[in-house]
């Protein structure tokens, strides 16, 4: 669920790269920039990390699930290894949305700063 707010982590790079062209919004760009966009940007990837200890365990348990041979070893404990799959992807989304939510509104903020400068 963090993608959308890469996307826009991308959005206010690109911006930078445009505003550097046009220096009469050059500064006021980088002053929110340096001050908002790179904290925002170090928050997210900090989120991601928080919450990839869920993903591995996801990924661990898909692999187990998914390869025949480990399945036959699994005889009685295949559902409680789909359920354990199912926990630690809700878990992991939840995750993801938890931090999304905190990050949205400051990125609505930067957006509508932004269109304020480019217009």
């Amino acid at each position: 669920q963090l993608k959308p707010d890469y996307s826009y982590v991308y959005y206010f790079n690109e911006i930078k790269r445009y505003a550097e062209y046009h220096k009469e919004i050059s500064p006021k760009y980088e002053s929110i920039y340096n001050s908002s966009i790179k904290t925002l940007k170090e928050y997210i990837e900090n989120a991601v990390d928080t919450c990839k200890p869920k993903k591995n365990e996801m990924i661990a348990l898909t692999k187990i699930l998914e390869d025949p041979e480990k399945i036959k070893g699994l005889e009685g404990h295949y559902e409680g290894k789909l359920h354990a799959y199912n926990t630690y992807m809700k878990e992991y989304q939840n995750c993801l949305i938890n931090k999304s939510n905190k990050t949205m509104p400051q990125i609505r903020s930067l957006k509508y700063d932004i269109n304020e400068l480019l217009s």
